[in-house]
């Protein structure tokens, strides 16, 4: 399936800089998580989570690791932690020598929280006018579908969280 991404030359420049290490984020799950470190957290999980290796889906990051994908401070990354933990999202343990953090989404929270979202919640921004429209470059990615169980429940609750909108 391909898709088409608009880049203005701002953000164009600023990847050539940067390289392309943006991340995936969704602004509606972290509104519904009451916390923008929860959502960039949850997200890049999201992201690995079907890049590991690990059966299990567990994905191994220290500190560095996410704040060099994420900007995301220890301070930042224990809020993230702590508020996943505490609505039971997420899984986490140290394995090693010397000690790495190994992070596990919990599937069947994540489909219940996706149960219990109602169509009507979603988050109502408005048109947005791009007032840089001449700036503009297409880049054309293409996205892989595989059919595993998980990966097809986290694509459906990543293409529901976009169509969020909160009540006012």
């Amino acid at each position: 399936m391909e898709m088409e991404i608009v880049m203005s030359s701002y953000q164009s420049k600023i990847s050539d800089v940067f390289g392309h290490q943006g991340i995936f984020y969704i602004v509606g799950l972290a509104h519904r998580l009451n916390s923008v470190q929860a959502g960039i957290f949850l997200s890049q999980l999201l992201y690995w989570h079907d890049r590991t290796d690990n059966p299990g889906h567990w994905v191994y990051k220290s500190i560095e690791q996410f704040y060099a994908e994420t900007a995301l401070n220890r301070s930042g990354q224990e809020t993230a932690i702590r508020r996943l933990k505490q609505l039971d999202l997420i899984e986490v343990r140290l394995a090693r020598v010397p000690a790495t953090r190994h992070f596990r989404i919990k599937t069947e929270t994540l489909n219940d929280l996706l149960s219990s979202l109602s169509k009507t919640s979603k988050l109502d921004v408005g048109e947005c006018e791009n007032k840089f429209a001449e700036n503009q470059q297409s880049i054309t990615y293409t996205t892989q579908e595989t059919n595993t169980d998980s990966t097809t429940s986290i694509n459906s609750f990543i293409e529901f969280a976009n169509s969020l909108e909160l009540p006012p």
